[in-house]
């Protein structure tokens, strides 16, 4: 049994720091066959944690049925992550928006009588704990504190109603329901600084362009716990008939170094979005017509459909020194300035018992490329802040009992190998590097080419490399190769390398050695398409199969129970002379096709055309 807790700097396990470096990734978002494949893809690109909601509505179509089979196995998605040696932060509602149907709420919900959502209703009350009581006491049994990888729960989701007269006991409720369903790691919530605050649980920050600002808001709000970014929301969704969104891939990885800045964990939003299938897209704010896409691609650094973006290279340059070197970020808290700016930029300081770190940034001004930093001790150095506006330059920390980085102007990839003495570092090809161990300055330029340059000191290994270079680096199997574009779980499988030419590799222990990897096989030409053809029209669904219900009295499609999908709807009306109706249509929701004696009339409803 281990002991999952926090204090004012970083969550704790048996006492050890732990340094989260998240994504959000959704198994119902994504079909099992290529749950392995995504979060491989994650551990890879540095991360060591991923975040998933709980979809009530996906396990429980219906009501009392439930189903964890296949594409609905959660219990299999957690241990995949775990084999992979990814943490988990669960996300269990019982309401979890994410643009998903209802908000994850399942359908049948809407037909209960006296239910109101989101509140201490003991209607409501009744059916969320009885999803729990099927659900969480089989995922305690996953926490970090009992060897699983759970490492922290959390409550709701972006509850904002402060007025809501039975809110804290609502809340409260719910985190009642945790503990007595056996969770007993940290509880968080992510209401945005919404009072009152709840108990017994860390209030993080869902944010994008005032991450910083948000982050040190927090830090007075919430002295002693952790600094936790939920949502570092790197993308948005679509709705159909908007525009496409997109954030900067450059701006997002210098945010996220920036989040480290202020001493803060953080979670992309979504780092792998995926697919909505079938008719699980939700509609949200913004307007009466904001209908989701069925793609939930989210600009994120994964690709819905797998791909390694530019925005996966480069938050990779972050995510990789935040968790290869997260003992160092989490003994550190914001501190006074230790790292003087010379010029238009801005300078994030940190400070703890095992050494300090300079996040420098231009903060979007890319017309900036370099800064001149003055460290306490006097020396003065001269940073790149390419490919993406920020660098983190390290102070003084302690590698280990014999070596400590005084300091170096050029950014790290992280510590690798055995005892994690392989230090890599990278920066633009033909720039100057700047670092000292032990108060032994070394001065070498960044080697322009494919080949990293190791220097042998003080009983440690530096590894220069430019940061094209660094971008396609990895640590597999306590080796390091260079030059692929991504390297799967083993040595052997390797994706994609340019021309298949020789990749290096750097065992933990030894040298440099080369290894050739064939080209990789041509694709298969792309399928085309031929002509469509329109086989037949029908006004109404024909099946000798299907036959029609006759119902009482107008009723909607949950009291119907045909939750998803179309549904037709038909009364005959005689009358003994052609006359003008008005048809009432009180709480169509969404949009209604309308025909009359098999003759289309209109479409009732929101959105274009209606």
């Amino acid at each position: 049994m281990a002991a999952v807790t926090y204090d004012d700097r970083s969550f704790l396990v048996d006492g050890n720091r732990i340094w989260l470096v998240g994504g959000s990734v959704h198994y119902f978002r994504i079909p099992s066959a290529l749950w392995r494949d995504r979060l491989l893809k994650a551990r890879r690109a540095g991360l060591n944690c991923i975040s998933t909601y709980v979809a009530w509505n996906f396990h429980e179509p219906q009501e009392g049925q439930w189903d964890f089979s296949g594409d609905r196995d959660l219990f299999e998605f957690i241990r995949i992550a775990e084999d992979l040696g990814l943490y988990v932060i669960l996300r269990p509602g019982p309401y979890i928006c994410g643009e998903w149907d209802f908000g994850g709420f399942p359908a049948w919900l809407a037909g209960k009588s006296g239910v109101s959502y989101r509140t201490n209703n003991a209607a409501y009350t009744h059916y969320y704990d009885k999803f729990f009581a099927n659900v969480l006491p089989q995922l305690a049994d996953m926490q970090v504190s009992r060897g699983g990888n759970i490492i922290a729960i959390q409550n709701e989701n972006e509850y904002f109603m402060t007025t809501m007269p039975d809110r804290t006991a609502y809340l409260e409720f719910i985190s009642q329901l945790f503990r007595r369903s056996g969770f007993d790691v940290p509880i968080l919530n992510c209401n945005i600084f919404s009072d009152p605050a709840v108990p017994d649980s860390v209030e993080c920050v869902n944010s994008w362009d005032r991450a910083v600002q948000d982050l040190k808001r927090m830090r007075l709000r919430q002295p002693d716990a952790p600094l936790l970014m939920t949502e570092f929301r790197c993308g948005w969704y679509d709705t159909w008939g908007g525009e496409h969104q997109t954030r900067d891939a450059r701006e997002t990885a210098r945010r996220a170094l920036e989040i480290l800045g202020c001493g803060a964990q953080y979670n992309y939003y979504m780092w792998h979005g995926g697919t909505n299938f079938g008719f699980y897209g939700g509609r949200t704010f913004g307007s009466d017509a904001a209908y989701v896409t069925t793609s939930y691609d989210y600009d994120a650094p994964l690709a819905e459909g797998g791909g390694l973006t530019e925005k996966y290279s480069l938050t990779r340059l972050v995510n990789m020194p935040a968790a290869t070197m997260g003992r160092f970020f989490a003994s550190c808290k914001a501190s006074d300035p230790g790292v003087t700016i010379h010029d238009g930029t801005n300078v994030l300081n940190l400070s703890g018992p095992d050494g300090a770190w300079a996040i420098v940034t231009n903060n979007g001004r890319d017309e900036i490329e370099t800064a001149s930093v003055s460290l306490a001790s006097g020396t003065d150095l001269t940073v790149s802040l390419l490919p993406f506006g920020a660098t983190a330059i390290p102070v003084n920390l302690r590698i280990d009992s014999a070596h400590t980085l005084d300091y170096a102007n050029v950014m790290p990839l992280g510590l690798f190998g055995t005892n994690a003495k392989t230090l890599v570092l990278h920066g633009p090809e033909n720039f100057k590097a700047r670092l000292s161990v032990n108060g032994s300055e070394i001065q070498s330029d960044i080697p322009p080419g494919e080949e990293p340059k190791v220097i042998e000191h003080e009983e440690m290994r530096i590894v220069l490399v430019k940061t094209d270079l660094a971008m396609r680096t990895w640590s597999v199997d306590e080796t390091l190769v260079f030059g692929p574009l991504f390297v799967g779980e083993t040595l052997d499988d390797v994706h994609h390398p340019p021309r298949g030419k020789l990749c290096a590799l750097l065992p933990a222990e030894g040298q440099i050695k080369h290894k050739k990897y064939p080209a990789p096989s041509p694709k298969p030409p792309t399928p085309q398409l031929g002509t469509w053809k329109r086989i037949a029209v029908s006004t109404e669904p024909v099946s000798d199969d299907l036959e029609w219900e006759k119902i009482d009295r107008p009723r909607d499609v949950d009291r119907i129970g045909a939750h998803y999908g179309y549904l037709w709807y038909r009364i005959d009306i005689e009358h003994d002379r052609p006359r003008k109706r008005h048809l009432f249509l009180p709480e169509c929701e969404d949009r209604a096709t309308v025909y009359l004696n098999g003759e289309l009339r209109g479409v009732w409803g929101r959105g274009q055309g209606a």
